[in-house]
């Protein structure tokens, strides 16, 4: 038995389809529904959050991230539950010492007095609540930019993407020195189900371990016939960001898609 919290969210409705497809019982309910407090809820997909609009809806953002699975884990009903958390934790890390990437044991930093890092911070609670007061039975997902191409995923890829099938230039405001580690959403949910057939690990980056150059994604839209310019193109990257560590990953068996061959495969069926 699978419940998915959230699941007419992008992860949660292709989890869905996945696990249908696999003829596994699903229970799929609505938000304020009061019997997630009264039935066995079997194994738990907790995929209920706001990335886009967090800063204009911090009430929400807070009672997603937090409320309800704090809620969930003082009712303890049921087996397992992994919380879907994010990579972008990793963001105001300071690169100093002799890691060379982001594993799950990175030291985090965050300020309250970033409007930014509400996000972060209520993420980060909600790590906090599933691995110290859920007694062993929940585990924490980090992801990172989720991209599919057929029209459902947000973010700057998808976006981008969306925007180049009816045009043939776009332009940018950003660098093409930034970069951002992206994984496609189909391996995001082979992972969350070898994620859930185990007990070992804690805690897992979901990702590509290969940040991908903004100058990366525009050479392949050019090999289209597309034209992507950045203003802000003197602008070099303040800070490289470090990789993230997916050694735990691909220990589950999961070697992730290269993106920027999905994307060369995509716009040659567009």
């Amino acid at each position: 038995m699978f419940t998915i919290i959230g699941s007419k969210g992008v992860i949660g409705s292709a989890l869905s389809r996945e696990l249908s497809q696999h003829g596994k019982a699903l229970w799929l309910p609505d938000r304020n529904d009061n019997k997630l407090f009264q039935r066995n809820l079997g194994i738990v997909f907790y995929c209920a959050g706001l990335t886009s609009d967090f800063a204009t809806r911090p009430r929400d953002t807070v009672n997603a991230h937090v409320s309800l699975l704090n809620d969930l884990c003082a009712c303890q009903n049921f087996d397992k539950l992994i919380y879907l958390s994010s990579t972008r934790l990793y963001d105001s890390t300071p690169l100093v010492g002799n890691s060379n990437d982001f594993c799950e044991e990175t030291m985090m930093s965050f300020s309250p007095l970033n409007k930014r890092h509400l996000y972060d911070l209520s993420k980060a609670l909600g790590e906090n609540i599933c691995l110290n007061f859920c007694y062993g039975k929940a585990f924490v997902a980090r992801l990172s930019c989720v991209v599919d191409f057929r029209g459902c995923c947000e973010g700057f890829l998808p976006s981008l993407f969306n925007q180049l099938l009816t045009r043939s230039e776009v332009s940018l405001e950003s660098s093409p020195f930034f970069s951002r580690d992206y994984i496609h959403l189909n391996d995001v949910v082979k992972a969350l189900c070898l994620f859930a057939g185990q007990n070992s690990v804690k805690v897992l980056n979901i990702a590509s371990g290969v940040n991908i150059l903004n100058s990366e994604i525009a050479n392949v839209f050019r090999v289209h016939g597309k034209s992507v310019s950045f203003n802000q193109a003197n602008l070099a990257q303040e800070n490289s960001n470090r990789p993230i560590n997916i050694s735990r990953l691909r220990s589950l068996g999961l070697d992730p898609s290269n993106v920027l061959d999905l994307l060369d495969q995509a716009l040659l069926h567009h």
